[in-house]
């Protein structure tokens, strides 16, 4: 009850008589109370004498309770929280969750230990999925911070907490503290009662959308270091704001392939231990630990390992956020908590980025990236969605397919994309003419790059990429690498006859150069009658003088001077000078 309400109960018989008085002629001595008005004279005495007791109690109550600051404030009151009595948790704190596994991570873990235990603020950041938590909870649970701190370890997520006070309102929950007035204030003194350890997890959450507060709230607390409270924040991102400049900064590496294979085998039973292939698989999962364990959950229950490798190719994200019986994890919810965030321009840039699958050349992001995406990459530097190897950058791959598959890029992306992809493309078929040692030496680094970021956009079957695969085909024919499946994946979805034809007839030739004479011979005989449809004279040249010379490695002569002797006229009437006198020596060398 207030004192405003005690005063308005005070008032109600004065109001009364005032009312009565002015309404009515009243004979005052007839009002004066016989016996039978005894117990309403009572009440009206009892009424006023309640009021006045609630005045005076509810003014005592307001002296001596603290407020709750308003949002951003820091006022007088505020500033003398931490000189006030102790706040005693009025129910158990909440316990800390276990943490089952922690591989590959000591080193993270020990410079946490090290932070807490000397009273250091501390913030473990790093991509989604790379373990933040794991390492922060490990770090709670060490039995130097267990014994230095006891029960008042307190771990609050942070993943929905949007403001200041919505994390101060966590904070109190997990410390037992009951909710109500004076929140802020009640629970900073708690805080100051004696060495304490908090853990604010996925505080980027507070820090994308209450900045102002997110910085209030830590400043109140590093006020509080003095009296034993240590903070550790954990942060999904690779550059964590000014507010948390203050702090030691703990980066979560991706695992090493060694301690990924365990958390790999540990969440999956052990079910493929010993599979030459194991290794390989979990590696794609490019060292992400939420990734490396989803993986292995499906693993628990598929019981041949071809089939998890044939999934997972086929499946990628759809396979790692599959609705598993009891899982909690999510690496799509990871990663919208950081894509939500992002600008426009990030958003594009992380769109391409996922198609190159080793990134690009550090001091040469241009390659494959326009300039509004160049201007981005800091932006998504600082959410940690790229990683650092040696001399490139990249998405991590689980973070890519993620991205692929959650946030497909728009058509205009994608066709500028591949357009950028066809021009390096084009320079990769100049091999083997003039300036082909240039071009070699600037596209075999990237070869990779080229050819996987063209089959994932085969793979939405809405780009003609017939072109750029074809110089591609080439540059492969002369330099030795990769194999067909880009080419086959390119000509099962080109939509044109002329693409058709073009793919088919390179795709032979590579075939040919590599002495798998079938296939060759199969590719050729499904371009010739294309090259007919179209009226494209020279690509029939090509195509019957390319068989005939896979008949003649077959010492099929006969039909090997049939097909060249079908080619030569061809030529003559296009005027193809090169290719008449290349059938007449190879007829020259059937006779």
């Amino acid at each position: 009850m207030t004192w405003r309400r005690g005063l308005l109960i005070l008032a109600i018989p004065v109001v009364g008589s005032l009312i009565a008085a002015s309404t009515n002629a009243v004979d005052w001595a007839s009002i004066i109370p016989g016996p039978e008005w005894l117990p309403l004279a009572a009440l009206g005495l009892f009424v006023p004498l309640v009021g006045l007791l609630a005045v005076l109690e509810a003014r005592e109550g307001d002296r001596s309770r603290p407020t709750d600051p308003e949002p951003g404030s820091v006022g007088e009151d505020d500033d003398q929280t931490t000189d006030r009595q102790p706040t005693s948790a009025l129910s158990p704190s909440m316990p800390l969750p276990a943490v089952d596994l922690c591989v590959g991570r000591d080193d993270e873990v020990a410079q946490v230990v090290s932070a807490l235990t000397s009273g250091e603020f501390v913030t473990v950041h790093g991509p989604p999925g790379i373990g933040k938590s794991t390492v922060l909870g490990s770090a709670l649970d060490n039995w130097q911070v267990a014994g230095q701190y006891g029960d008042r370890r307190i771990l609050v997520r942070c993943d929905g907490a949007l403001t200041r006070m919505a994390v101060v309102e966590e904070i109190a929950i997990q410390a037992g503290l009951a909710l109500g007035d004076g929140l802020y204030p009640r629970v900073l003194s708690f805080l100051a009662e004696a060495p304490t350890v908090l853990v604010l997890d996925n505080f980027e959450t507070v820090t994308d959308s209450d900045i102002a507060g997110a910085s209030d709230l830590l400043q109140r607390l590093a006020g509080l270091r003095t009296g034993g409270l240590c903070v550790a924040v954990g942060y999904r991102g690779g550059q964590p704001p000014s507010v948390l400049t203050p702090h030691r900064w703990v980066e979560v590496p991706p695992l090493e392939l060694g301690s990924a294979v365990d958390v790999f085998d540990a969440h999956s039973g052990s079910r493929f231990k010993g599979e030459d292939a194991q290794s390989g698989l979990v590696a794609q999962m490019d060292g992400v630990p939420l990734a490396i364990v989803l993986l292995a959950r499906v693993a628990a229950n598929e019981p041949v390992f071809e089939q998890l490798s044939a999934a997972w190719t086929s499946r990628r994200a759809a396979l790692l956020d599959a609705n598993l019986p009891g899982s909690d994890l999510s690496l799509a919810v990871s990663l919208a908590l950081s894509w939500d965030h992002l600008s426009d321009h990030a958003q594009r840039c992380l769109q391409l980025a996922s198609y190159l699958v080793d990134g690009w050349p550090t001091d040469r992001p241009d390659l494959y990236l326009g300039e509004q995406a160049v201007q981005a990459l800091p932006e998504l530097r600082g959410r940690a969605l790229l990683h650092l190897d040696a001399d490139r950058e990249r998405c991590l791959a689980p973070i890519r397919e993620q991205v692929l598959a959650s946030y497909p890029p728009p058509a205009d992306l994608v066709g500028n994309f591949v357009e950028e992809l066809g021009s390096l493309a084009g320079q990769a078929a100049r091999v083997g003419a003039a300036g082909g040692q240039e071009s070699v030496a600037a596209i075999a680094p990237e070869f990779r790059t080229i050819s996987e970021a063209l089959r994932r956009v085969a793979e939405r079957g809405t780009e003609d990429i017939a072109q750029a695969v074809g110089d591609l085909l080439r540059f492969q024919q002369f330099v030795g690498v990769g194999d067909a499946s880009l080419g086959e994946a390119a000509l099962e979805g080109a939509s044109s006859e002329t693409g058709r034809a073009e793919l088919a007839f390179s795709l032979g030739l590579l075939y040919f150069d590599r002495s798998d004479n079938d296939e060759a011979r199969r590719l050729f005989n499904d371009a010739l009658p294309l090259y007919q449809q179209v009226g494209a004279v020279l690509g029939e040249a090509n195509c019957l003088s390319n068989l005939g010379k896979v008949e003649f490695i077959e010492s099929n002569n006969d039909d090997a001077r049939r097909l060249f002797n079908d080619a030569l006229p061809l030529y003559q009437q296009v005027g193809a000078v090169l290719g008449e006198a290349n059938c007449l020596r190879n007829l020259g060398k059937v006779e």
